[in-house]
């Protein structure tokens, strides 16, 4: 056999070898980005794309400087300044004083002054012209540094401006940049080297003392002392006298190098020409922007209280924010997305455990992959747990059941071995080596490689296993679907909702260094102490109610992880507010704006959120792995500073430093509110409230808040704020509102109304009622029915029009009387009478019509009268009258005998029973006429009715005298129903 043939069976031989034996698959963990970027363009509110500097105040606000004009930030919303000498002004420099103080720079030489919300023009020297306005700085001594295109440096101290040219020994008149070293000394960056000004006299430093390149374009000193100088053909750094110079062959994104700026790391940020690097510990590394886009042409670099980066640029204004979270998925080496359990072994690897993907094993950078290809039962991993013994346990899916892996050896657990189920939801090992598996069908502690079973019938609440905990005595804890169970000596006591926790189905039970125990469910976290449970829950404050998983830092907050993102709380914060020392509880929320693909937190049990050996949390998801580092994440405990930015009458803005007074005209009114933040704009909160109107506070959907037709009165505004991490500032900010009536509102001008309609309206009743009364008297005549009319209408019209005439008379002279402090309740009192009246009258004259005298006239009038009566005292009504009434006369005495009852029984429904619904009925048969009365009031017993005074008696009397009954029937707090029947005279039907 040849040497060729020989290789070729060797191979072919470890090909097989190689098939058989199970493999690890390696691949590299590829690192994502250690900053997010957001960008904002013109559609988002900015003046334009291209974008020159920025600058946050002391009242928070970002101002920002664009080619067409400034802009204000809130985070929110950008408001476009229009301020003369700013409008469509391209901006070329901003600056903040140490006052707090704004400095703004045009390309025409002009020079804004920002303090305090007030905008007022700089004066400046005249041989500045229209020169542009290159650069703005403040110095130690509080002077302020106006760099030009072309007249050199000026100096503005104590009111006076001094000119430096190269007259003076400037290299160059055209500025660039400035800045102050720790001796006091002022570089300038020129278009043609760099000069230092110190003691009144120049340097100057260009190439041939070691400078990159002439043209320089950007300074900043860091806190080491190092001077950092852009140029035209890179970075140099001046360190003890002597120039050291950095390219793109350093690591550079450009060589024409625009800004240099320090964070609050101490790290190098460099703007170029295309692109942005930062230096971070001796290493360059170019930034790449998260929407995909380019950091094209950089103009300047800033950073805000919040620590987050502002980047200029021609293509948007850009926010840099420390990424607190780094996500790992397939794009990162993982197997699959889909991430069910994690946690870590003695050696430090982290295990990931994958639904639909298996095992993955990450060990520094790499990650190695075991699935069903090196004999794992299943690829849908549920939980894992690695042994002290140096094992690892797999709880798969379904019937992938238990797997264990020892010196890379795969063995599957099955019936053989005792065990019950296949489908795992947790795992454990206790401080005996027991190892205990939840499954959907009970409890197995694997011990001497035999399963001993535990179900409800050993006292646990639910056979379906979630999670499990051991505390200090060495007691196991279970949590499960139907409430949790302590467990000793094989036995149960089980705690559910009864006792106090929140939800049945308990997910994860975690106890902190303090010895406290914290369960967390399906519908809130649970403290539970001494075989009580204290409650929070999103009602008071807690982000979200679905705990999966519970974790504790070094800075004494617990991170809990959900199905809508991860949220860390402060346990002083949750035991203030169980002593009842906070209001609410505070959260502070990861989601995707913190860079988590998906806010879909997987797992149960320690595998849900697992802290490893350097303090970092790693949590499962549907999209991935979440890493995040607690020290990185820095908590913002100053609360949050409110505005009142606008307040609009009727579209009309008013001053908002001043409290306003108007008429009350039917005004709309509209307040805009903000806090300026830019960590995390969208994650604040707002509320108001207009006192003296609100009953409560309001929760803000936007940052507003309308008013419409308010009365007269006086009001006060007030709005409350919480920031990204759930710190409120409960005092807020106040606005006052007085509205004062119209003078047609006034009391004066209402009384002598009053009094006016009063006069007129007796007037107009005598006439009318006299009028009328003659007429209808005419008739009754011509109808041989005089005398008996004359006699009812005489003492209708003593009993019904006057003793209330003589009442309205009364109150208008008590009213006219000079000082009368009861004026009002005279005048409303007299208007009642009024329109009684006015009924009365109409229903007098109503009777004595002989046009009236038919039953389909009555009932026409009957529903009317009392359907306007109810309404008037807003009592429902209800009719159930016969849609066609039979046509037949009524005598006059029975329609008005009929009608008076009526009349009466809806004035005692109104008056007496306190009732909000009255139903009628009406029918006829067999020559009897059915009407009954029904009210929901308050009724009374038969006793009081007894003695009740004679409107029963009158009644009962008025029906008698027309032949008919009248029947009462009520019960105390059952309401009241009269019934009415009399006879009448129905027509014969039609012979065919």
């Amino acid at each position: 056999m040849s040497a060729s043939q020989q290789c070729r069976l060797l191979i072919l031989a470890l090909c097989v070898a190689l098939s058989v034996v199970p493999q690890l698959q390696a691949a590299v963990v590829r690192e994502t980005e250690s900053y997010i970027s957001q960008r904002w363009q013109s559609e988002h509110g900015l003046p334009t794309h291209a974008v020159r500097s920025a600058a946050q105040s002391a009242d928070n606000y970002l101002w920002i400087g664009t080619e067409a004009g400034l802009a204000r930030f809130d985070g929110a919303r950008f408001v476009t300044i229009t301020t003369t000498g700013l409008s469509n002004q391209m901006i070329t420099a901003i600056h903040q004083t140490q006052s707090g103080a704004i400095f703004i720079g045009t390309d025409s030489g002009t020079v804004t002054h920002i303090l305090r919300g007030a905008i007022r023009p700089f004066p400046i020297p005249k041989v500045i012209g229209e020169d542009a306005i290159t650069t703005l700085f403040e110095s130690r001594d509080g002077s302020l540094w106006i760099g030009t295109g072309s007249k050199g440096l000026f100096k503005h101290q104590n009111g006076a401006f001094t000119n430096f040219t190269t007259n003076d020994g400037l290299v160059h008149n055209s500025i660039r940049a400035i800045c102050e070293d720790t001796k006091g000394n002022l570089w300038i960056a020129t278009a043609s080297g760099l000069s230092r000004y110190a003691e009144g006299k120049f340097t100057t430093y260009t190439s041939k003392q070691g400078l990159l390149h002439n043209s320089t374009r950007a300074l900043c000193l860091d806190r080491s002392g190092n001077l950092w100088v852009g140029s035209h053909y890179g970075l140099s750094r001046f360190k003890d006298g002597k120039f050291r110079n950095f390219t793109q062959k350093d690591g550079l994104s450009d060589n024409i190098v625009s800004s240099v700026f320090e964070d609050h790391e101490g790290q190098l940020w460099i703007g170029t020409l295309n692109g942005l690097t930062r230096r971070s510990e001796e290493k360059f590394i170019i930034e790449t922007a998260t929407d995909g886009g380019s950091f094209d042409r950089v103009y300047g670099i800033s950073e805000d209280r919040e620590q987050n980066l502002w980047v200029c640029t021609r293509d948007g204004l850009i926010r840099m924010k420390r990424r607190v979270l780094t996500t790992l998925t397939m794009q990162n080496g993982l197997s699959h997305n889909s991430v069910s359990s994690i946690a870590e072994d003695k050696a430090g690897a982290v295990w990931i455990g994958l639904w639909g993907g298996g095992v993955n094993k990450v060990s520094g950078n790499e990650i190695q992959k075991f699935s069903r290809t090196e004999r794992l039962s299943s690829d849908l991993v549920l939980t894992l747990l690695p042994s002290r013994a140096g094992e690892m346990w797999f709880g798969m899916d379904y019937d992938g059941g238990l797997n264990r892996m020892s010196n890379e050896r795969i063995d599957h657990l099955r019936s053989k071995e005792g065990f019950v189920d296949h489908s795992i939801r947790a795992l454990f090992e206790d401080s005996k080596g027991v190892l205990w598996v939840g499954t959907r069908s009970g409890l197995a502690a694997y011990q001497n490689s035999e399963f001993t079973r535990y179900t409800v019938a050993n006292g646990l609440p639910s056979n379906s296993i979630e999670c499990f905990y051991e505390d200090r005595q060495g007691r196991l804890w279970c949590g499960t679907d139907g409430g949790m169970a302590i467990g000793e000596k094989g036995t149960f006591k089980s705690y559910g909702v009864q006792n106090g926790l929140s939800h049945r189905f308990v997910s994860v039970i975690f106890e902190d260094k303090e010895g406290s125990v914290w369960v967390g469910t399906m519908g809130g976290l649970n403290r539970f102490h001494n075989g009580t449970f204290s409650t929070f829950t999103t009602t008071n404050g807690l982000f979200h109610d679905q705990i999966h998983g519970i974790q504790e830092d070094e800075f004494g907050r617990l991170w809990l992880t959900s199905s809508r993102g991860i949220f860390c709380i402060h346990k002083k914060n949750l035991a203030d507010f169980e002593a009842g020392l906070e209001k609410t509880i505070s959260c502070t929320v990861f989601g995707k704006a913190d860079g988590m693909l998906s806010t879909e937190c997987k797992g149960t049990g320690s595998t849900a959120l697992c802290k490893t050996q350097d303090g970092k949390l790693w949590v499962p998801t549907s999209r991935g792995v979440v890493v995040v580092d607690p020290r990185r994440e820095t908590f913002n405990q100053e609360p949050p500073q409110l505005h009142l930015e606008e307040v609009l009458v009727d579209g009309h803005e008013v001053d908002s430093t001043q409290p306003v007074r108007l008429v009350a005209n039917k005004n709309e009114m509209v307040f805009r509110f903000t806090s300026p933040s830019f960590d995390a704009p969208e994650k604040m909160a707002f509320k108001y409230k207009l006192d003296g109107w609100d009953s409560d506070w309001i929760d803000a959907t936007k940052r507003e808040a309308h008013y419409g037709r308010l009365p007269a009165g006086e009001y006060q505004f007030r709005v409350i704020a919480c920031n990204s991490d759930g710190l409120w500032n409960q005092k807020g900010i106040t606005f006052n509102v007085s509205l004062t009536p119209a003078f047609y509102k006034s009391w004066w001008f209402m009384s002598a109304l009053a009094l006016l309609a009063s006069g007129l309206v007796v007037g107009t009743v005598r006439y009318v009622s006299v009028h009328k009364i003659k007429s209808q008297l005419r008739r009754t005549e011509e109808e041989h029915a005089v005398e008996r009319e004359r006699t009812r209408i005489a003492q209708d019209m003593h009993d019904e029009l006057g003793a209330r005439l003589t009442e309205i008379l009364l109150l208008s002279e008590l009213a006219s009387k000079k000082n009368a402090t009861d004026t009002p309740a005279h005048l409303t009192k007299m208007n009642s009478a009024v329109h009684d009246v006015v009924r009365n009258l109409d229903a007098i004259v109503w009777a004595v019509n002989p046009e009236n005298d038919s039953l389909e006239k009555l009932v026409g009038y009957i529903h009317e009268y009392a359907q306007a009566y109810l309404e008037t005292a807003s009592i429902r009504s209800r009719f159930e009258f016969p849609d066609k009434v039979v046509d037949i006369q009524l005598p006059s005495d029975v329609r008005h005998n009929f009608f008076s009852v009526v009349k009466e029984c809806l004035n005692n429904v109104v008056k007496h029973s306190g009732a909000t619904a009255a139903t009628m009925q009406l029918r006829s048969g067999d020559g009897i006429l059915f009407f009954s009365l029904e009210d929901d009031g308050k009724g009374f017993s038969p006793t009081e009715a007894a003695h009740a005074g004679n409107g029963l008696k009158n009644m009962q009397k008025r029906m008698q005298a027309v032949g008919g009954q009248f029947e009462l029937q009520s019960a105390a707090g059952k309401g009241a129903k009269i019934s009415i029947q009399f006879p009448i005279k129905t027509p014969k039907p039609e012979q065919t």
